[in-house]
């Protein structure tokens, strides 16, 4: 009887031994996961949240090239897609991030001024060229100055251009 209760207080302890060092490597894995996670959370909020600080005297190059859209037409996982099978479809730009580059610079003491290329704009239509017009008027109000660029202009891109201080 002794025998046995020496046996069983050995599996005892051997049990108790091998059940805390299974605690003691668990807890350490999933605290070391969440650590790695919080990590690589704050590590990444950093970099995504991180505003980009631009020289004093830059210069906007607004590049109006391909077709301007209301709205693209494919979601960015499928342009992403095409990109990388190297489908080579007409780019595309959306008004409204157009406008905003435009608004943003306006109020950016860093910008200096902006130029106008629009050598590569495909398609736009009147409505949206007058919206970008009025954009640009805009800019011109903080009394900085506008320049555009380009080889040879169709109807709207020289209604954009005539927005422009010089046209080159």
């Amino acid at each position: 009887m002794n025998n046995t209760s020496a046996i069983k207080r050995g599996w005892d302890v051997f049990y108790k031994s091998i059940n805390m060092v299974r605690w003691v490597i668990s807890n350490v894995v999933f605290f070391g996961i969440v650590g790695l996670v919080l990590l690589l959370g704050v590590f990444f909020a950093v970099i995504l949240f991180q505003t980009p600080t631009l020289n004093p005297r830059t210069t906007l190059v607004l590049n109006l090239e391909g077709n301007v859209v209301e709205q693209y037409t494919a979601n960015s996982m499928g342009r992403a897609v095409k990109q990388l099978v190297g489908n080579s479809n007409i780019p595309e730009q959306r008004l409204f991030d157009i406008v905003a580059a435009i608004g943003f610079a306006k109020t950016d003491p860093n910008i200096t001024q902006l130029v106008i290329k629009t050598d590569g704009l495909n398609q736009m239509g009147v409505a949206q060229a007058r919206e970008v017009v009025r954009a640009i008027q805009s800019f011109k109000k903080s009394q900085k100055p506008v320049i555009a660029v380009g080889q040879n202009f169709t109807q709207k891109q020289y209604l954009i251009a005539s927005a422009a201080d010089q046209i080159f």
